[in-house]
């Protein structure tokens, strides 16, 4: 585990990028590389389909660019986790998995995938139904789950802070499709997070030096992985927005 983490927290992204799809290779998944490009940017998402025809499909994603481990080599290692769980298990997948390039660069991995993927709501002629992605995974024995979310508005100190949500998830909601943001954070921090709207402190680490692999918890991602499954087969489809606490308590089982 530790080498896939040091591995994706590479600074350069095609190697990021390898390292997925090696892994991808090593578990005998079928992929595409299908690269593009954002004004004067090249990206380049990788996209895991279905094993099986479906009707109904849910979409699950991590974005791999950026060294960063909490953001999002975390989010990306558990995501692979969750493959490798389903192909140890012989069950076929039955959902679309992509690992998206450009998330730092105003989601044009991702806005791209629904321009080009996504027709009048179909995806592999099936009906694409629901998003759900990692974004910020590995600290923190809670899951926390955002359904829907475009803005916050928080506490830090004695002022207010008005946090645009932006990620892959806001992509999938202006086509309007649901989408599921998974994140891990502390238990208190979790907690004061919804109940008292309290800027989490981890959240301090995004886009800086401090967000190494030293503060990631291979449990964390281990027990993120094993969340996915009830989540793929009961995808949320609401379209209100809501901040959860997912009902797991990982210290308890740990």
């Amino acid at each position: 585990m530790k080498e896939l983490l040091r591995a994706l927290t590479s600074r350069q992204s095609a190697e990021r990028r390898r390292v997925i799809c090696d892994w991808l290779n090593r578990w005998q998944f079928d992929f595409e590389v299908e690269r593009f490009t954002s004004g004067n940017l090249r990206g380049a998402n990788i996209y895991v389909p279905p094993e099986q025809e479906m009707q109904k499909v849910v979409v699950l994603s991590a974005h791999y660019d950026g060294p960063g481990a909490y953001d999002n080599a975390g989010g990306v290692a558990a995501l692979l986790l969750f493959l490798k769980n389903c192909r140890l298990e012989t069950r076929p997948i039955s959902f679309s998995t992509c690992f998206f390039d450009l998330e730092e660069s105003f989601q044009a991995g991702s806005r791209h995938f629904c321009t080009t993927r996504t027709r009048d709501g179909l995806i592999e002629r099936a009906a694409l139904i629901s998003h759900i992605e990692i974004d910020g995974c590995g600290i923190g024995d809670r899951l926390v789950r955002f359904h829907n979310v475009r803005h916050l508005r928080l506490h830090r100190g004695r002022h207010f802070l008005d946090v645009p949500f932006t990620g892959d998830s806001l992509e999938f909601q202006n086509i309007g499709i649901p989408s599921l943001r998974l994140t891990t954070l502390p238990l208190r921090e979790a907690t004061i997070l919804i109940r008292k709207k309290v800027f989490p402190p981890t959240w301090l680490l995004l886009h800086t030096a401090r967000d190494r692999l030293s503060l990631i918890s291979p449990e964390t991602l281990h027990r993120t992985a094993a969340e996915l499954g009830p989540l793929v087969t009961r995808p949320q489809r609401a379209k209100k927005a809501s901040i959860v606490l997912h009902s797991s308590d990982w210290r308890s089982n740990a």
